[in-house]
């Protein structure tokens, strides 16, 4: 059995393109994309496949959350987990009744998940739907803020402030686009996530 685990934030904050070179970090070349609210329209993909179809710069391009299974660990400590691609949600109003359904479906996620990843952009100041992220995740489910884009430069400044912000949450700094930190979140899930 696997356990989930939520990948939320706002909307560009590199959520789909961390779930997918996460996935390629843990050995995945092919991925079983599944429409994570009842596991229908599972089918295998290439990695670059996914990475083309399902990555794009444009806002509100996941409606639905998708899941990537993959395993951490090794030897006798292997833990299976779904990684859950979740719509994005903003601050604000939404441009369309579509929009506005996905992110009602990943508030409603969030508050029974027990395991989010809260990916945030390292070079754009959190906002208020930050703040409010983080209160809906149950205070038993494992947590942690993924600071995205620190291969920019300029983002060890912002990588302390949301320290700051979020303690005593863990705050990891991470490149979705390089892979930097990808070790250090594997041990955060290893450590945290239970099945």
């Amino acid at each position: 059995m696997s356990t989930e685990v939520l990948v939320v934030g706002r909307p560009n904050a590199g959520k789909s393109l961390f779930v997918l070179n996460f996935a390629a970090f843990l050995g995945q070349r092919a991925l079983r994309l599944a429409a994570a609210s009842d596991g229908s329209l599972a089918r295998w993909m290439p990695l670059d496949r996914a990475r083309r179809e399902w990555v794009s710069p444009l806002p509100y391009t996941t409606l639905e959350p998708l899941a990537v299974r993959v395993v951490l660990g090794e030897g006798d400590r292997l833990l299976a987990v779904h990684l859950v691609d979740c719509p994005a949600v903003d601050d604000g109003s939404s441009p369309s009744d579509a929009v506005r359904r996905a992110w009602a479906s990943t508030l409603a996620r969030l508050v029974e998940a027990r395991a989010v990843l809260h990916i945030v952009d390292a070079g754009v100041a959190p906002g208020v739907v930050d703040a409010e992220l983080e209160a809906f995740v149950a205070p038993r489910a494992a947590y942690a803020v993924i600071a995205n884009k620190c291969d920019l430069p300029g983002t060890g400044r912002a990588v302390r402030r949301l320290r700051s912000q979020f303690a005593p949450r863990p705050v990891l700094a991470v490149s979705a686009r390089t892979g930097r930190g990808f070790p250090d979140v594997a041990r955060f899930l290893a450590e945290h996530v239970r099945p």
